[in-house]
């Protein structure tokens, strides 16, 4: 009896905070699509770079001093990054110190990009520059197997500077972006808040406010943030499944 109360009282809270579909004012419908799209693109460039590159006949030969100019090419043009390449064994090489003694065979995204598949968007903090990143990657495959995998782990917090420079977000309104596990990517309030855990913060109503957020694609929903309640329009990014959240009070 007490799991159906509890569950019944979930539900209450999910259509009391959010799901919403009703359409956001055309402000911030129109701030959150220009936020969203801005990252986006970032992203989608890089991972078609990566695809491209990993094509090569000397990458899928594994020369290092190759992958590595490829992988650096026009760096300046593009937002600060630490670029990699491992072997399926984990071990690697950066464009920082070449060969590495650590591994990557832990990581969580790793099996995927063993499997033949792509990884975009994977939080992390470095284990050679000790910075909070994500993760875009693709497996080279030669002959239906995987011989090696191309990187990038692209900065947040720098990252997080190129955005608020770029972007126009009023006073009293904010842009950020959480993953399916409720990790903060970022949070143009703060950079206090990059990898942040939201499931984790003390606003029991923020809380059920991400955790709607996560679990659906789209809507809008309201919470309480430092005494204020705040309303959140939300969406699903096409790239990296993160959801892109305009607030404001």
């Amino acid at each position: 009896m007490y799991k159906k109360i509890g569950f019944l009282f979930f539900v209450l809270v999910v259509l009391i905070l959010g799901c919403s579909k009703s359409k956001p004012d055309a402000k911030v419908d129109e701030m959150l699509t220009t936020s969203m799209n801005t990252v986006d693109q970032i992203v989608q460039d890089e991972l078609d770079r990566l695809h491209t590159i990993a094509e090569l006949k000397d990458v899928q030969e594994g020369n290092w001093d190759f992958i590595k100019a490829a992988l650096t090419e026009n760096e300046t043009d593009r937002n600060a990054a630490l670029y990699w390449y491992s072997l399926p064994s984990g071990s690697y090489f950066t464009s920082e110190k070449d060969k590495v003694e650590a591994n990557l065979s832990s990581r969580g995204y790793f099996p995927d990009l063993l499997a033949g598949k792509d990884v975009v968007g994977y939080p992390i903090v470095g284990k050679t520059s000790g910075r909070k990143s994500f993760v875009i990657a693709v497996p080279v495959i030669v002959e239906e197997e995987v011989y090696g995998i191309l990187g990038t782990s692209i900065y947040l917090d720098e990252m997080w500077d190129f955005l608020n420079d770029k972007l126009i977000i009023p006073e009293k309104y904010d842009f950020y972006a959480v993953n399916t596990m409720g990790i903060t990517m970022f949070d143009l309030e703060t950079k206090d808040h990059l990898l942040a855990n939201t499931l984790e913060q003390t606003s029991t109503t923020l809380v059920e406010a991400i955790k709607v957020i996560i679990s659906t694609e789209n809507g809008t929903v309201t919470y309480k943030w430092n005494d204020k309640k705040k309303t959140a329009v939300y969406r699903t990014s096409p790239v990296t499944n993160w959801r892109y959240v305009i607030s404001y009070y």
